[in-house]
């Protein structure tokens, strides 16, 4: 059984999901999203929020990919994320990728990340040179930011 597993991860707006991959998530989803608002914020939000099967986490930027790394690894995290199924994996919006196989049970999760204003001042200069750039340049621009925003979920049972 492995205790990690790590991509670069599509998001889903700029939003990518650590959830129980065996069972409908969907009333967690939206919970998550919920607690993610920040009053007043106009668009704005947390950059972690969770909710039962639910670990929601925002992207600096909603075109980038960046890496994430789960593991099995004992912290006094903040967060509480329920695994009913034993499965547990990144959903991007076009499917599950990273996948890590867990007891089932209630874990205490620590997000670790890096990278975040590299890829925020990467993408602003991705966004003026390719302003009028054709798509495959245009691709290729953002395709240069892939991985450079980080994050690291650190899962240990209760």
């Amino acid at each position: 059984m492995s205790t990690s597993a790590e991509a670069v991860v599509d998001t889903a707006n700029g939003v990518i999901l650590v959830r129980d991959t065996g069972i409908d998530t969907r009333a967690d989803q939206r919970a998550a999203a919920e607690a993610s608002r920040i009053p007043g914020g106009r668009g704005r939000g947390r950059m972690i929020a969770a909710a039962g099967t639910v670990l929601q986490i925002r992207c600096a930027h909603q075109l980038a990919r960046p890496r994430i790394r789960l593991e099995a690894h004992p912290n006094e995290g903040p967060y509480r994320l329920t695994v009913l199924s034993g499965r547990i994996g990144v959903d991007t919006g076009d499917g599950i990728t990273c996948e890590l196989p867990l007891s089932p049970g209630t874990y205490r999760v620590m997000v670790e990340h890096d990278g975040r204003d590299e890829v925020q001042a990467a993408a602003r200069q991705v966004e003026a040179q390719t302003q009028y750039a054709d798509a495959t340049t245009t691709h290729s621009g953002w395709r240069s930011l892939d991985g450079i925003e980080r994050f690291r979920v650190l899962l240990h049972v209760e």
